[in-house]
């Protein structure tokens, strides 16, 4: 992707578990954006998205996950969501016209 210019939004996605009381840690987050940022990526966090909108009385997790007992796939509210973070991010990256690129060397 680095050689052909490529632009990639990196896409970080929530199970219902994630917008409920005393979510789990989710120490993988932080190592995904870590490899983003040394790539140059634009991340789309759905994860903190969707807290956000369930702690703002936006929505509620049955609404984004409606089709129990399924809490990692969400319903149409849930996929509005994510669709949502990729299209914020992608007008960021198209706006900075920026491209994934090899990170810098020490």
């Amino acid at each position: 992707m680095v050689q052909a210019n490529v632009s990639v939004v990196q896409v970080i996605l929530p199970t219902k578990k994630d917008v409920l009381e005393n979510p789990p840690e989710r120490p993988l987050d932080t190592k995904h954006k870590e490899i983003g940022h040394a790539y140059g990526l634009i991340i789309a966090d759905a994860v903190a998205l969707a807290k956000s909108r369930v702690c703002e009385g936006k929505v509620t997790p049955n609404q984004l996950w409606d089709a129990a007992p399924d809490t990692t796939h969400p319903g149409d509210a849930g996929y509005a969501l994510y669709a949502e973070a990729v299209w914020s991010a992608l007008q960021k990256l198209l706006l900075e016209n920026r491209y994934a690129a090899f990170p810098r060397r020490c």
